[in-house]
């Protein structure tokens, strides 16, 4: 606001001031620190007084003064008959003298009538059959039970799938991290093909036929192929 002018600045009196109201010729604070209400001049500051023990109020918050002179008494107008309304009296904001005193209101459901006092039900929401029953427009849909439970199964189910897809991918990697490997060198993989047909053509050995004389096996040379003799 405007006018602004500073009443009391005093690091001994105010530690931690909170809330603040004005009443008459005094201003009351509540101050956190020294845990207690005060109470000083509120022209110039003067007379700073504890109204309560210090130290004995535990975090006072909000302060408010209450008083005939800060809450006049008012006519309530909703007093006699409830305002002349069927069902919630309230009092109007008196904006001029020609304001309304009251306004009337209604529940969930009905709505206020052209006289501003009674209440009827609302026929935007309901709307009368053929027997005169009531009935909803809008009747409340009731939950399939055998879509939500297959939609729950079909979760359940993909769950079930992938906790299997990782606890095998885990077996395996277990298995291939506890399996040992052994290397050997064998010559014969390393050979042509040429090399492994004749490694092949010496493997067969036919049944060997033997000489009846010694001149016929003095006749047989060193290498032949039923023999593995190489001079």
């Amino acid at each position: 606001g405007s006018a602004r002018r500073q009443v009391l600045r005093s690091a001994e009196t105010l530690h931690h001031p909170f809330s603040i109201s004005v009443f008459e010729d005094f201003i009351y604070w509540t101050d956190w620190d020294q845990q207690a209400i005060f109470r000083a001049n509120k022209f110039n500051g003067s007379n700073v007084t504890p109204i309560t023990a210090v130290h004995m109020l535990q975090n006072p918050m909000v302060l408010h003064v209450y008083h005939p002179y800060r809450q006049p008494d008012g006519i309530n107008y909703c007093a006699a008959v409830n305002g002349h309304c069927s069902h919630l009296c309230l009092p109007a904001p008196q904006v001029n003298p020609r304001s309304p005193k009251i306004s009337c209101g209604c529940p969930d459901g009905l709505v206020l009538m052209a006289d501003g006092l009674m209440c009827t039900e609302d026929s935007h929401s309901r709307e009368e059959d053929v027997n005169g029953l009531s009935k909803d427009i809008l009747p409340l849909e009731e939950p399939d039970n055998g879509l939500v439970a297959g939609i729950v199964i079909a979760i359940v189910t993909v769950v079930l799938i992938l906790i299997s897809l990782i606890a095998l991918a885990v077996y395996r990697h277990y298995l291939h991290r506890n399996v040992t490997s052994m290397n050997f060198d064998n010559p014969v993989y390393r050979k042509t093909t040429e090399d492994q047909f004749s490694l092949e053509k010496n493997q067969y050995q036919p049944t060997r036929i033997y000489p009846s004389t010694v001149g016929e096996e003095a006749q047989e040379p060193l290498t032949s192929p039923g023999t593995n003799d190489y001079v």
